[in-house]
């Protein structure tokens, strides 16, 4: 594959949401402009806009929430996300169309089958695997494009120190607790100035060539990752799947196969494991990393590969519509079986609520009781306090205070043990994720 697409084209790019600065959202932005650059004529649709669709609109790319609004077909949809993708063939049946599979988990990354789909993209080994499982297709006809860096976004930093001094957490699921608030601690307790930056945390970045600049040690993971790396700082693959630990020459190779993601993952994200990660700090092989990144994880290189796929599909025999129309039927029939399951989970859900709700009510009775009598047993408290220092003139006075203060204990033991008895093991309502 070496001949590149006609540069005249129109690419209908599809993404679930263009709104939160999320890793699919950021990879269609960068396509989507380096192309336009390149000549092509780029469009994005997304049910879902918000502050990346802004960013794209300034950059020159058209983007809308409804396909209606496209004036005449593209000539190839680029697609992420089986549901915003699927519309679009619908909408253009006659379209050829390549699919990427950016996630594992994810229910939306879930590939579909369509005669409009004449090529499947993986960025990782563990993508193309779902690929293949969900369709069906060899392995060897699934084309892989690792995820990649605009390299003159991220300039190269400074000569990383001897010993690391500051650490940045990059994650839009970074926060206080979890594995984000474990490794913060870790590196405090080292005397490591620490930054927290992502969505979660209260404190997202437009911008994150600025905070990576200044941070000798980035715990991050994916796109930031890579980010990290080209800019030169030492890191460390880590996010709620756990510790995949530092990227070194020696590891950068399987590690980009796993996209620098969850399939890196070696165990939690703990004390243990951070501290082991911070202690093999190796400025040397950082920089042999950072050089590598930039040499062949360049944007460049990657849009190089795009244009290749774009040429075999406007190659490719035309799309049949008759058939787009049966596998779409086929594709809708799946995914009612998913809502029908989303609407028996909502009624789950709801019950189990109605069930913690009365077990609340109860609760809260029982420490209303027991309040009373803990209340009064501080009075028969005093009261025995008082009897005893008159039980040598008046012995009885003090037996029966004695026995009234007994009589008040057993009650509020009892209330004891029912609260216990009615305290919820958990929280009754969960979050119903759903994964493929």
């Amino acid at each position: 594959m070496t001949s590149t697409a006609d540069r005249r084209s129109t690419i209908l790019f599809t993404n679930h949401a263009l709104a939160g600065r999320g890793g699919t959202e950021l990879y269609v932005r960068d396509l989507a402009v380096a192309l336009r650059g390149r000549g092509y004529r780029t469009l994005a649709y997304s049910p879902n806009l918000g502050e990346v669709a802004e960013e794209l609109a300034d950059l020159g790319v058209p983007v809308m929430g409804d396909l209606a609004a496209l004036p005449e077909p593209p000539d190839l949809i680029h697609g992420h996300h089986h549901l915003g993708f699927m519309t679009a063939t619908l909408a253009f049946p006659h379209v050829p169309a390549v699919y990427v599979c950016h996630g594992t988990k994810p229910w939306e990354e879930y590939p579909p089958s369509s005669p409009s789909i004449r090529a499947y993209v993986a960025v990782s080994d563990a993508t193309r695997t779902r690929v293949v499982d969900a369709v069906g297709v060899p392995p060897a006809e699934v084309i892989t494009i690792p995820n990649f860096v605009d390299v003159r976004r991220f300039p190269p930093r400074t000569a990383l120190p001897a010993s690391p001094r500051s650490v940045l957490i990059m994650s839009n699921r970074a926060t206080a607790d979890g594995f984000a608030g474990e490794a913060a601690r870790v590196c405090r307790e080292r005397g490591l100035r620490v930054t927290m930056h992502g969505s979660d945390s209260g404190s997202p970045v437009a911008d994150p060539s600025a905070p990576l600049s200044e941070a000798d040690v980035v715990v991050a993971a994916g796109r930031t990752a890579l980010e990290a790396m080209a800019t030169g700082c030492a890191v460390i693959l880590a996010d709620t799947w756990g510790m995949g630990g530092l990227v070194t020459p020696e590891n950068f190779e399987a590690l980009r196969r796993g996209n620098f993601g969850r399939q890196t993952s070696r165990g939690p994200c703990d004390h243990e494991s951070v501290a082991a990660e911070l202690d093999r700090y190796d400025p040397v092989g950082s920089r042999a990393v950072t050089r590598r990144v930039r040499e062949e994880a360049g944007m460049e290189a990657a849009v190089d590969r795009w244009e290749q796929v774009y040429a075999s599909i406007q190659q490719t025999a035309p799309v049949d519509p008759t058939s787009v129309a049966r596998a779409a039927a086929d594709y809708l029939a799946g995914e009612s079986a998913w809502v029908r399951r989303g609407h028996e989970w909502d009624r789950t859900v709801a019950t189990l609520e109605e069930h913690a709700a009365a077990l609340t009510e109860r609760l809260d009775s029982a420490l209303s009781d027991l309040a009373q009598y803990e209340s009064r047993l501080a009075e028969a408290e005093s009261l025995n306090h008082s009897l005893q220092q008159r039980s040598l003139e008046q012995p009885g006075i003090r037996e029966s205070g004695r026995g009234l203060a007994r009589a008040l204990r057993r009650r509020a033991a009892k209330a004891v043990a029912d609260r216990a008895a009615l305290q919820p093991d958990g929280d009754h309502r969960s979050d119903p994720e759903r994964s493929v």
